[in-house]
């Protein structure tokens, strides 16, 4: 069988997010370690320019020679049209946060999976990657059952996205992978430059913030309040996950003026794994912000408000350590 020289991959890449982005590091890195035939890997994203200058600035976290990546924006309909989806020959990585949710809707997965690539998935020329949620709806049932017997691999970063996916596997060739997650390979190579270059580490007064919109921060202030009061002796800096994540600083700044935000866009990825270092505490709501600040040894304060940070302090033996509640 003929190995496959070219691979494309599609995520959530070049949308300003930050765990998103550290993670594309990881994956390209499995990709081409675990397909070394391949010459070329396109990449669609939503910010070309963005991401082009984000891989160049960071390219010594790649294992790969960034000649062999090209980027591809979401909405060149032709060049996605000729360089991906007419060639079913090529593997296609398909990597989300959450691969199949019911909290995308319905039309999210039928779209971005079969209709989009019933072709490589009747040639099982497609690798998915990320975590794999509960079904809880039926077109959702379905549509596991439509795509994971179709695949080549299956990599699932945590015990029950892997408990999920193998219910679907009974009987089946199809390889399932537990990996760890794919920012771990990030996080080694800085802790392996801070030691070449004999950097000392001390941990500062910070308590590092993120809060999502999607949490809710209105309904939750007073628990906000009530952490900001445990911690009042500290330097707090909120830390934008995404672009969406900004404008809570402004209401962060009712409960405590002194709040600052960390400028992102203007750091490489060692300016800010070393800024999050140096902090004592991490209270975070975006997963990926809170399992970096594990893998750095952070102590860390997640609030639960999805299945995938539940299902992170499962894997990883933490207590649900979320905001302390007023008392009434």
């Amino acid at each position: 069988m003929k190995k496959p020289t070219e691979g494309f991959l599609k995520c959530y890449y070049g949308y300003k997010n930050f765990g998103d982005e550290i993670l594309a590091f990881g994956v390209i890195n499995w990709i081409f370690a675990n397909y070394p035939s391949l010459q070329k890997l396109y990449i669609e994203v939503g910010d070309k320019s963005r991401f082009d200058h984000w891989l160049a600035q960071n390219s010594h976290y790649l294992d790969v020679d960034i000649c062999k990546l090209e980027t591809i924006q979401k909405n060149n309909y032709w060049k996605i049209l000729t360089k991906w989806l007419c060639n079913p020959k090529a593997l296609k990585f398909l990597w989300w946060g959450e691969v199949f949710t019911a909290a995308r809707g319905r039309f999210h997965g039928w779209r971005n999976y079969l209709l989009l690539f019933w072709p490589a998935f009747l040639r099982k020329n497609v690798v998915l990657l990320g975590w794999f949620w509960t079904p809880t709806t039926k077109w959702l049932d379905i549509l596991y059952k439509l795509t994971v017997k179709n695949c080549q691999q299956v990599l699932v970063r945590e015990s029950r996205s892997r408990e999920v996916v193998a219910s679907y596997l009974w009987n089946s060739s199809v390889k399932l992978v537990k990996v760890d997650d794919f920012s771990t390979d990030v996080v080694n190579k800085w802790k392996i430059r801070q030691k070449q270059e004999k950097k000392p580490v001390e941990n500062e007064k910070q308590v590092l913030i993120n809060l999502t919109p999607y949490w809710q921060l209105e309904t939750n202030i007073d628990a906000v309040r009530l952490s900001v009061d445990v911690w009042w002796h500290c330097q707090y800096l909120f830390f934008p996950c995404g672009q969406e994540d900004v404008d809570i600083v402004w209401q962060l700044k009712v409960i405590t003026p002194k709040i600052m935000a960390y400028i992102r866009r203007e750091n490489d990825i060692d300016t800010t794994l070393t800024m999050m270092s140096i902090s004592s505490t991490s209270v975070w709501s975006r997963l990926h912000f809170l399992f970096i600040s594990y893998l750095l040894g952070v102590d860390v304060r997640p609030i639960v408000y999805q299945e995938k940070i539940t299902t992170f302090l499962e894997e990883y033996g933490r207590t649900k350590l979320s905001l302390p509640q007023r008392e009434e």
